[in-house]
């Protein structure tokens, strides 16, 4: 029977958003990994605020293997602007991620401006 746990982001101390400091694709801020036991699912719940005094747009790579490189296909990459002192904006709604069989799959971000995104969120945990 499956099991289902409510944890914090790989990256987050005590619950706390991770600021998103990159400015880079080459090397985003990892928000999220799952574990490396295959017969576990992460249910990913993502919300993202701005400091800035303007929008800024948040790139977030989804669902990549955390052993190799930073994805460079469409297909991986999610873009949302965020608008500037208007609370958490949900970025990803509870949409799951598995490992590769081996090891961790990650979630990163980046913004152009750096250091004014928090990510906030948390992962339903499902065991089998």
């Amino acid at each position: 029977m499956a099991t289902y746990s409510k944890v914090k982001l790989s990256t987050s101390a005590e619950g706390q958003p991770t600021l998103s400091t990159s400015t880079s694709a080459g090397s985003p801020t990892t928000i999220h990994d799952t574990t490396t036991t295959a017969t576990t699912i992460d249910e990913l719940w993502l919300y993202c605020s701005n400091s800035h005094s303007a929008d800024v747009e948040l790139i977030l790579f989804y669902g990549y293997d955390s052993a190799g490189s930073v994805p460079t296909a469409p297909a991986n990459t999610l873009y949302q602007t965020i608008t500037t002192k208007a609370g958490m904006t949900l970025v990803i709604p509870g949409l799951v991620l598995v490992n590769d069989g081996s090891n961790a799959t990650r979630v990163s971000a980046y913004s152009a401006t750096g250091s004014v995104l928090n990510l906030w969120g948390y992962v339903n945990r499902i065991t089998a």
